[in-house]
């Protein structure tokens, strides 16, 4: 996550949701661009399920860890 310095939250966000997309089937069935359009560019929840709510929600909890060591 080191590399995302220089990206916008929401480019970060969608850089971990293709990461997590890997291994969570939800994210498949759901589709990034579906997920993403749910949020602003300060990814503040326009209109969400409980799912969208749950990965910003680990993705925001991840964030907050690398910018402590990373940073």
């Amino acid at each position: 996550m080191n590399s995302t310095k220089n990206l916008t939250l929401k480019a970060q966000f969608k850089q971990w949701l293709e990461e997590e997309q890997k291994n969570d089937e939800m994210i498949v069935i759901g589709t990034i661009p579906h997920i993403l359009r749910r949020f602003d560019k300060r990814l503040a929840i326009i209109k969400g399920n409980r799912f969208e709510k749950y990965y910003l929600s680990e993705w925001r909890k991840l964030f907050r860890i690398d910018r402590d060591i990373f940073g």
